[in-house]
């Protein structure tokens, strides 16, 4: 992840709900808050925990706004893929209606 391509600003919520936290959250969490303050990155992006999506066969769970980006299932090891889908720009409403594939699923 080199240069910071992306002026906008955009959350990432990793859920805490039960489930997502049975099944580790706070593991993709904690490297990801981590990250972006490493990289310098808090003025674009802002982590947050949040409680349940109701999705949680499928957790855990990240979801990025605007635009309603999802992952799920998400592992330590796909926190890097986050932030390079992020370095691309924060997603946007339109780019989710002309790819839907880029919701529910994992960032490999």
């Amino acid at each position: 992840m080199g240069k910071k391509s992306s002026p906008s600003h955009c959350t990432v919520y990793v859920c805490d709900g039960g489930a997502c936290a049975r099944k580790k959250s706070k593991k993709v969490y904690a490297p990801l808050k981590a990250l972006v303050k490493e990289r310098g990155l808090k003025e674009h992006i802002t982590v947050k925990k949040c409680p349940c999506f109701k999705t949680c066969g499928k957790g855990p769970v990240v979801s990025i706004e605007p635009g309603g980006l999802r992952f799920t299932q998400v592992k330590p090891k796909h926190v890097e893929k986050i932030l390079e889908r992020l370095d691309r720009g924060a997603p946007d409403k339109k780019s989710k209606r002309q790819d839907p594939q880029s919701t529910q699923r994992n960032p490999e």
